[in-house]
């Protein structure tokens, strides 16, 4: 499953990136590249983490799940089934 990143750059020049649908999921990097590679390392983890502890691995809204279904995302991690 494909879900949305939000990426923009701090005042400081850091890129951040965060899985708005897994709840904490946030990375950050020098580049555009670094943090979209943080950001998939980070949102496997996150989802690791909450299926450990019996939690739901994304809670993602339809409008969400559809825009990155038909790519309307710029940005978008891989959620392993």
């Amino acid at each position: 499953m494909k879900v949305p990143v939000n990426v923009f750059q701090d005042e400081d020049g850091l890129w951040i990136a965060e899985v708005g649908s897994i709840l904490g999921c946030i990375s950050q990097g020098k580049t555009k590249d670094q943090v979209l590679s943080n950001i998939q390392d980070a949102a496997d983890g996150c989802v690791a983490a909450r299926v450990e502890h019996g939690l739901p691995a994304v809670i993602i809204s339809t409008q969400d799940y559809f825009a990155a279904l038909n790519n309307m995302c710029e940005y978008t991690v891989e959620i392993k089934d």
